[in-house]
């Protein structure tokens, strides 16, 4: 009786899985995005990830992940922007934990966020192994300057 709860048990564990796999495969379907989105190009290699914002929120943010490293990225939008970035280091103490790279195109109202433009973050390893990816880029747009539907 024991053997055949276990055997039960085990056989739901393995359907459970596979119904989960083919759940997770059925929704990376791609969405195409435009290759420039009011103006800002969005990086050849990324999806994009389901944090993004809504089309009604000021600013509009669309995230996009990439398994390409950091730096390729900020080589991509320093040729295509032609503008250098801003470095913010975020920790407790001397012990940084997160460091975003920022493309300013316009200044927002408060200290450190932009109106417009794009920031680069490097994900951490743990990030890593659950987005499956290596960067994470944000294009941050005005609401007033959204021009397109998905």
């Amino acid at each position: 009786m024991r053997k055949r709860k276990a055997l039960l048990s085990l056989f739901g564990i393995i359907i459970l899985t596979f119904i989960i796999n083919s759940h997770m495969k059925e929704n990376e379907k791609e969405i195409s995005f435009p290759k420039i989105m009011c103006g800002i190009p969005t990086y050849k290699n990324a999806r994009i990830s389901s944090s993004m914002s809504s089309l009604n929120s000021d600013p509009f943010i669309a995230v996009f992940l990439t398994r390409d490293s950091y730096e390729q990225v900020l080589h991509f939008y320093q040729d295509k922007l032609n503008m250098d970035y801003k470095v913010l280091k975020y920790g407790r103490g001397k012990k940084v934990t997160k460091t975003i790279y920022q493309f300013e195109i316009k200044k927002g109202v408060l200290k450190d966020y932009i109106s417009k433009g794009v920031e680069i973050t490097p994900l951490n390893a743990r990030s890593q192994r659950i987005y499956k990816a290596k960067t994470k880029i944000r294009i941050i747009i005005p609401q007033k300057e959204v021009e397109f539907n998905l």
